[in-house]
Parts: C-alpha cells; structure tokens; sequence
C-alpha cells in the first residue's frame, strides 16, 4: 500500500506540475500534502508552489460519468453565480482533477463561533435558495430521483447497518413494518415540487471563503424533492441544531420560496420530517458500509446523532410510530452492546 500511495502522489505531483506550467510557465511545486477525505473513493492533496500559490488535486477513480458531471456542473454553476472551484486541468483516464482551492474553513469549523451561526445559516440558505431557482437547460436535463433510487437509499440502513453492522439476521426485519415505511417515504418525496438538488448540502460541503459560501462535491446533483437539501443543511449529520433554530431557519427557507408560499406549513413540516427520515436512514447506511468495507470507523460517532432525529420525527407522526417503536425495543439494545457502537452511543446519550 505504501509503494501504491508513492506512486499515486509521483503521478499526481508529475501531472499537475505540466499542467500548472502550460498555465503558469516556471511554476514550482514545493510540497504535496494529503486533504481529509469524504466517505466516497476520492482522495485529496493540496499542492503548494513556490510562489506560495495553493490547489487541490482530486484523484476521482470513479467511472468518468461521475468527473464529467462534476466538471460540467462546475463551470454551469459558476457561470449562475454559485461559487464553486474553478476546474484548471483534468485527465478523466486517470481519474486526475487540478481544481482550484476554496481554503481549509468549513461551514462546520465556522459554526463554532456561535455568533455567526445563524448568519452563516442564512447565507447557506440563499445559496440553496438560488441554486433550487436554476431553470437552465442543463439543469433541467439532470436525471431525475426515482422512487427506486429512494428505495434503493432506505435499504442501505437494513443491509449495512442492521444486518452487517449490528449482525441481525436479514429475517428479524419486521417487514409489516418496514415495507409501508418505505412507501410512505417514497411518496412523501414524489408529491413535492422537484427543484435543482445538491443531494450532500451539508456543514462539510460548503466553504468560507473571501467571495462567499462555496459549494464542493456536486456532482450528483439530481432533480429531486424541494425540502431534501434544506434538511441535509438543517438537520445535518455532523452538528445539531435545537429545534427552536431548525425550524426558524426552515420558516425563512419558506418565506423566501414562492412556490411553498400558497402550501399549507403543516405540509412542508411533513415534508421536511419525513425527507430528513429518508435521507438520514441512507446516511447511517453508508457510515456503516465505510466502517465494514473500508474499516474507516471516522463516521461511527455520527450514527448515534442521526439515528436520533429519526427516532424524534417516528415520534411526531402516528404513521411512523410503530417503526420508531421497532428501533426503541430492538435497535438501541444491540447498539448498546455493540463493541464499535457502543461507546459512541453512550457519548451521545
């Protein structure tokens, strides 16, 4: 692995140096330094030059749909006023990105000074706000969510979590219970106004820089459910809001979307609850898939907080107490006694 890692950077450090010299002759790399990564297969370095210039370089060995959509969805949203990082060079052969560096302060890091908190909640909401206005061509030629994809999201909690995390054979899944869950889910998504969708709009997506807030891994951008970024923002997997906040900044999102004006806000509530249920049960599966696939546990200490907000919605609504009551009696037992889990769940309690 070390030899492969050598190897990797040589070929990133040879690369990118060609590339910044067609652009910018005689520059010198001085230092290539590895970037926390994300729960996806991309890595990152930040490369420094002499002239004390900085760059990200991806390396994105994904299929090449997924680097062309980014870089096609980079330059579209630049050109609208969304400030993401410029793409200088790419060779999707290799998976190689030089992008430009939108520095190292997260939406997540800024929310630590509890005076700028709401503001920069503010701000992240603009941007969403303009970003679910793009009417464009391109935009409107995104794929659009499926109900199978949705399907297909929800099962990652029960296969990764349930069944391989927690080791729960697949035939103590109540079904009687599960499958109305996922209808209901489905269709709560359906039966919203389908806008422009980030699809990860979160604390560690968005970037504090000089010219405003940026926005980083869009490439899955979808056309999808009007409340499912809101509350990927709002009810975040990496930092909580009360509910007092969560729902204020939700009544401004409202306020300033037309099309949610003439809505009843019971529904949008609704709607708002029941996507984040969707979207949080999908996030607990794919922290759990990175702990068993990649033996990355980084995100374990999140699933605790996630699987809260799931149980606090279940309890709202009639309709998703009797999974909600499932997850009492038999989720949080094995949790509690999980060698990996268990910790973390007692820290969060």
């Amino acid at each position: 692995m070390p030899e492969q890692l050598d190897t990797l950077e040589t070929q990133l450090t040879c690369w990118a140096a060609k590339k910044l010299n067609n652009l910018y002759p005689e520059t010198q790399i001085k230092e290539l330094v590895k970037m926390p990564g994300d729960a996806s297969n991309r890595c990152y370095y930040r490369l420094r030059t002499q002239a004390h210039k900085t760059y990200v370089l991806a390396y994105s060995p994904e299929d090449k749909s997924s680097n062309i959509a980014f870089i096609a969805i980079s330059q579209h949203w630049l050109a609208q006023g969304i400030r993401t990082p410029v793409v200088f060079a790419a060779n999707l052969d290799q998976g190689f990105l030089l992008l430009e560096d939108l520095g190292s302060k997260t939406f997540l890091s800024g929310l630590h000074d509890d005076q700028s908190g709401s503001q920069l909640y503010k701000q992240s909401l603009s941007v969403l706000i303009r970003l679910q206005r793009m009417n464009t061509p391109e935009t409107k030629a995104l794929p659009c969510y499926q109900p199978s994809l949705l399907s297909q999201e929800i099962n990652l909690f029960f296969n990764w979590f349930v069944v391989q995390l927690l080791e729960q054979p697949e035939t103590s899944i109540p079904k009687l219970i599960v499958n109305p869950l996922t209808r209901k889910l489905i269709n709560n998504a359906m039966e919203q106004p389908q806008v422009l969708t980030h699809r990860d709009f979160h604390s560690r997506n968005l970037m504090i820089t000089a010219s405003g807030l940026g926005v980083l891994d869009f490439q899955d951008a979808i056309w999808g459910p009007i409340t499912y970024d809101i509350v990927s923002i709002l009810r975040d997997c990496y930092i909580s809001l009360s509910d007092q906040e969560t729902y204020e900044q939700l009544d401004y999102f409202i306020k300033h979307t037309p099309v949610l004006n003439s809505i009843p806000t019971a529904m949008i509530y609704r709607w708002f609850d029941w996507m984040g249920c969707q979207r949080h049960l999908k996030a607990i599966g794919i922290f759990s898939r990175q702990w068993i696939q990649k033996n990355n546990p980084s995100y374990l200490s999140d699933i605790p907080r996630v699987l809260h907000y799931i149980l606090e919605v279940c309890q709202r609504y009639e309709e998703l107490k009797p999974f909600g009551s499932w997850l009492n009696t038999t989720i949080l037992p094995k949790m509690l006694t999980h060698p990996q889990m268990a910790t973390y769940f007692k820290a969060k309690s």
